[in-house]
Parts: structure tokens; sequence; C-alpha cells
């Protein structure tokens, strides 16, 4: 098992990825996506298969947030990748170890109530 502090080390090196997932508008969601690129190194919305088709059609403004955009269809459990940000890092770093605290500090109490 691991520490408390040994589990923050590790976070702080693996790349931190926010997923939002929308039933239906797109726009809201690649809003709070970018809002997401303030605290973790990227940032994807997911849209049921269904729905995605609009949002597909203007990949460039995903690419310019460097949001990523997927779909998912429940029917099959496929997950499409329309566009995924290879590289990135968060806007504020001191943002990412808050998130990475709170993230370890979940974890921890989880634990507890094992």
């Amino acid at each position: 098992m691991l520490s408390l502090e040994a589990l923050r080390q590790k976070l702080r090196h693996q790349r931190l990825t926010a997923f939002e997932l929308k039933l239906r508008d797109w726009r809201k969601g690649i809003v709070q996506a970018y809002r997401y690129r303030y605290f973790c190194d990227r940032s994807i919305v997911v849209l049921p298969r269904d729905v995605v088709g609009k949002a597909s059609k203007r990949l460039e403004v995903f690419r310019s947030l460097e949001v990523g955009l997927w779909s998912f269809d429940p029917d099959t459990d496929v997950i499409t990748k329309y566009f995924t940000p290879r590289k990135g890092t968060a806007r504020s770093m001191e943002a990412r170890n808050k998130a990475i605290e709170s993230i370890s500090n979940k974890i921890q109490l989880c634990k507890a109530f094992k």
C-alpha cells in the first residue's frame, strides 16, 4: 500500500486527464472542458454517438482550444476518438498541484473506510 506522500509523488508524474460528458450540447461541453485545462494536462469532451455529428464538423474549434472530442456508443461499448490532444500541461501548476492534493486526500479517505 502506498503512503499518502508516495501517492502524491506518483500522481505528480502522471498525465492528468479530465473528461466532460454531455448528452446533447457539445458547446457547453467544450466550454467546461476548456476550463478543466486550467488544472489538468488534457481535457476531452465525450458525446453519445448520435449527437457527435455536429461537433465533429467543428474539429478546428476543438484543436484550437486543445480540447479532445470522443464519442461513445452505449449499445456497442465503442469509443470513437475524433481528436485527442497529444501533449499538454495544465495552465496553472498551482491549480494542478491542488487537484492532485484533493485526489490524494479522497483516495486516502476511501482507503481508510475499507
